[in-house]
C-alpha cells in the first residue's frame, strides 16, 4: 500500500499485518490496560499507550518513504516527525486505520 500525503510524500506499507506482527501490537495494547475484575473489562488507559502503540504499529508497517524521489529506509519515524502536520497525520491515522482492520475493529466500534 501507498499512503500518499498533501505534499507529494510517499509512505510504503505492508498491505496487512503478519499474526506475529498482530500479537506484538496485542502485546503492547494488553501491558497497558488496567482490568477492574469485577467488570471483567479495561477500566484504565493512559495516554502514553496510545503514543505507544501509534509509534508500534509504524514501525511494524512502513518499510520505505520516498520524498522528492529519493528512498528513505532508515530512521522512518523520525523522518515522519519533521513533517508539516497534515503530512504526519494522514500517515498516522491511515496506519490507525490498517491496524484496526487487523483487529478486526470497525469504525463503528471505535466510536463506542
Amino acid at each position: 500500500m501507498v499512503i500518499e500525503t498533501p505534499c507529494g510524500y510517499k509512505v510504503v506499507t505492508k498491505d496487512k499485518m503478519a499474526w506475529g506482527e498482530l500479537k506484538q501490537l496485542r502485546r503492547l495494547i494488553r501491558s497497558r490496560l488496567i482490568i477492574d475484575p469485577n467488570k471483567q473489562q479495561a477500566d484504565k488507559m493512559s495516554g502514553e499507550f496510545l503514543n505507544d502503540s501509534e509509534d508500534k504499529v509504524f514501525d511494524l508497517m512502513v518499510i520505505k518513504i520516498i520524498k522528492d524521489g529519493k528512498e528513505i529506509t532508515e530512521k522512518l519515524r523520525e523522518e515522519v516527525d519533521t513533517w508539516d502536520g497534515p503530512d504526519g497525520k494522514i500517515v498516522y491515522d491511515t496506519l490507525a486505520e490498517l491496524a484496526s482492520k487487523a483487529q478486526g475493529i470497525t469504525k463503528e466500534e471505535k466510536k463506542i
